[in-house]
């Protein structure tokens, strides 16, 4: 047989070798690499606090007379008169007591003098104001809500909301306002819109310090009446 009719030799398929068994083809080697490219860092922006909320407390308008419950001189003249009999006395000085509070209250005023006792309305149309403001003031104090601030008795702190209470509303302001440092000055100052800037300075020192003995609050520093919130 000639060289030529040699039947000619089936060749064996090529074996793949390992390495171009798990080539990866071009488009997933492409996705593989961007996704292996380094991130860049953005800039996160932090949500700011919203803007501290004002409470309104409602007061009297300026000018404004706040009448009690039984009306002016003209209406219940004998309201106007200090009553001749102990008994009525008592009964008489309570309720004027109650109403010089919410007069004091809607006034956010802690401190009632004589002279403004004399000259205010309704209380000035009262016969022998002087007496009956010293009649008034002992009626709150026997009930805990008045205290003379001098030996003259001139001068009567009222305590239309007891510094307990001052407590829980100057803690939960300033959890709600974000105000974790505070201080008796800047609550006077700083704080107008509220009800408690016009407490007495000595009350307002008193205040922060039952906050810190009931673990609200702890000192920053004593003398100025400073503390930081405890969340």
């Amino acid at each position: 047989m000639s060289t030529r009719e040699r039947p000619r030799e089936k060749k064996k398929p090529k074996k793949q070798t390992a390495t171009e068994a798990v080539q990866e083809p071009p488009a997933a080697r492409e996705s593989t690499l961007e996704s292996e490219k380094p991130v860049t860092a953005t800039a996160v922006t932090r949500p700011t606090r919203p803007a501290t909320q004002v409470t309104q407390v409602p007061t009297v308008e300026e000018g404004a007379v706040m009448q009690p419950s039984w009306g002016g001189p003209e209406d219940a003249g004998w309201m106007y008169l200090i009553p001749p009999q102990e008994q009525g006395r008592k009964s008489w000085s309570e309720e004027w007591g109650e109403f010089l509070l919410e007069w004091a209250r809607a006034r956010r005023v802690h401190v009632v003098s004589l002279g403004t006792f004399i000259t205010e309305s309704p209380f000035k149309d009262i016969f022998g104001k002087v007496d009956a403001f010293r009649l008034i003031a002992e009626s709150l104090i026997e009930k805990g809500t008045g205290e003379w601030l001098d030996r003259r008795k001139k001068r009567l702190r009222v305590y239309w909301r007891p510094l307990e209470d001052w407590v829980d509303v100057i803690y939960k302001w300033a959890l709600r306002t974000g105000q974790t440092l505070i201080d008796v000055k800047s609550l006077m100052i700083q704080e107008t819109a509220q009800e408690f800037s016009t407490l007495p300075e000595k009350d307002l020192h008193r205040i922060v310090k039952m906050m810190v003995d009931r673990e609200l609050a702890e000192w920053v520093d004593k003398k100025k009446g400073a503390v930081r919130i405890i969340v």
